[in-house]
């Protein structure tokens, strides 16, 4: 969708490459996240698309929801950018699915404004010389995603095998728990707000139970290019018991997943951060590139592994 040249961030000069798309990051903000980095979260007004994209909202929503509606469920948008040495300070803002499709999702298409082209991208994605505008300037909603690994005693993973009606990863596989940020998960400080949905993600598509959980962590951070550059997080929740143990005990994926989970399964967490080719060619992007950021973690021998 970009042509020959891929949008760039200085700020995050690391990059995660798969057919399906790309996810610019930095590694030392990685590590930054798995060392607790404490971040402040601030509240801002309510998003609200711009007048140019809102005018076009009705005829985008018949097009990307193929005729159905969604439902337009409250999601948190990152109003402000996350560096090693950046603010302590994140504003947040509540948004709503359809701000989403409206605009974020929006710069992957080209338009036609009468006899002229429109170029979405340019205007509210990258700047001329393809740098991704700050998300503390962007007018996109920039609902942020959060995504979980949950990792048994005994290394296994367990991983999500998407249907078709998933919106952004159609029957691909999936990590333990991924969505949308929520206003529900709300805390005043970015990891726990953060670690809330991730894990609320993961108890709705798995069963898993709260007692289930021993301990979460950030692992990773970065902007999906192919979806307008939105926010990334990504997490490792690591639970109490064997694998054998939590299937035994875990529920059913929750009625409002149903529709978007066709099955779990476990698999050993060196077929996750080293796949082999048939594994490597059903991962979404959110997998694939989180399952990178385990492995750094694992590489960098943290002790939050180190009684697992």
């Amino acid at each position: 969708m970009f042509g020959q040249v891929l949008p760039h961030d200085d700020d995050l000069p690391d990059r995660f490459f798969s057919p399906r798309g790309s996810i610019v990051y930095d590694r030392d903000l990685n590590s930054s996240l798995l060392n607790d980095l404490e971040i402040e979260i601030q509240y801002r007004s309510r998003y609200r698309l711009p007048r140019d994209l809102k005018e076009i909202a009705p005829y985008i929503l018949r097009r990307t929801t193929a005729g159905s509606w969604h439902f337009n469920g409250p999601c948190v948008g990152m109003a402000g950018d996350l560096r090693t040495d950046g603010a302590l300070v994140i504003p947040f803002r509540e948004a709503g699915f359809f701000d989403h499709l409206c605009s974020n999702e929006l710069m992957r298409w080209r338009l036609r404004r009468g006899e002229e082209s429109w170029d979405l991208p340019q205007r509210y994605l990258y700047d001329s010389e393809r740098r991704l505008i700050p998300l503390a300037s962007s007018e996109l909603a920039n609902v942020i995603g959060v995504s979980t690994f949950a990792l048994s005693t005994d290394d296994k993973v367990l991983i999500v095998e998407q249907t078709a009606r998933n919106h952004s990863s159609q029957g691909l596989l999936a990590p333990s728990g991924s969505g949308s940020l929520e206003p529900e998960d709300h805390s005043v400080s970015l990891a726990p707000f953060i670690l809330n949905g991730a894990n609320r993600e993961l108890l709705e598509e798995t069963g898993i139970t709260d007692d289930q959980i021993r301990t979460s962590h950030l692992i990773g951070f970065g902007r999906w290019l192919e979806r307008g550059a939105k926010p990334e997080f990504f997490a490792v929740t690591l639970l109490n018991d064997s694998a054998a143990n939590i299937e035994e005990r875990r529920g059913a994926v929750s009625r409002s997943e149903a529709h978007y989970t066709r099955r779990t399964r476990w698999i050993e967490l060196a077929d996750l951060i080293e796949p082999d080719e048939d594994t490597r060619s059903i991962m979404s992007v959110p997998l694939g590139y989180g399952a990178l950021a385990l492995r750094d973690a694992l590489d960098n021998r943290h002790t939050v592994f180190e009684a697992h």
